[in-house]
């Protein structure tokens, strides 16, 4: 870790990522921000209506809360943001992520290890023997991940995960891409879109 303002003692880590090319080696580098885990729903800049609709979405005690984007955007900030909306002394919290970027306190955090044979779908199903409230996916890659999430989201439990895509209609293409197919109806709320109804 890296103090980014001694003054304020704000502190990030760094994700790098190599990869060998024709005249070298090329980086990227991604600054990750420690205080990811404090932010409230408040800061993430949306209206009073959008904020009470994510509220009551969040305060429901099963379904699924997707949250999309493309790399960068404000996906775990988003999601650490509805976990810190929870009440989780009361709430069996557990989440499954890669890597875990900041440490929520009264939740119980898992970190995928693909070395360790620990993977998002292993540790789901491992979860669900846990009898969890809510279960927080990082990110939604495979088929077996969209499908245990979406049947733990079924049957009782409250689903906060996050999906690469583009928009919301994207990830509904990719989630039936994935093979997992609906049979409700899907709300959407888009944290800049007022046009959300019931």
């Amino acid at each position: 870790m890296v103090p980014l303002l001694p003054e304020r003692y704000l502190f990030a880590s760094f994700r790098v990522a190599s990869a060998g090319v024709v005249n070298g080696e090329k980086l990227a580098i991604r600054v990750l921000s420690q205080q990811a885990g404090s932010y409230r729903l408040e800061d993430l800049g949306m209206t009073s209506k959008q904020l009470l609709c994510l509220r009551q979405v969040v305060a429901r005690p099963s379904g699924m809360i997707l949250i999309c984007g493309p790399t960068g955007s404000g996906k775990t900030t988003t999601l650490y943001a509805i976990l810190n909306e929870m009440d989780r002394l009361t709430r069996n919290v557990i989440t499954v992520e890669d890597p875990i970027e900041a440490v929520l306190p009264n939740t119980s955090q898992i970190e995928v290890n693909p070395k360790a044979d620990i993977t998002f779908a292993k540790a789901l199903r491992s979860i669900l023997r846990q009898d969890p409230d809510v279960i927080c996916v990082g990110e939604i890659r495979g088929e077996e991940t969209a499908g245990i999430a979406l049947r733990a989201s079924q049957t009782g439990h409250l689903v906060v995960a996050t999906m690469h895509c583009d928009s919301n209609a994207a990830a509904v293409v990719r989630l039936l891409d994935l093979g997992v197919f609906f049979a409700f109806k899907i709300k959407t709320l888009l944290p800049f879109d007022s046009s959300f109804s019931q």
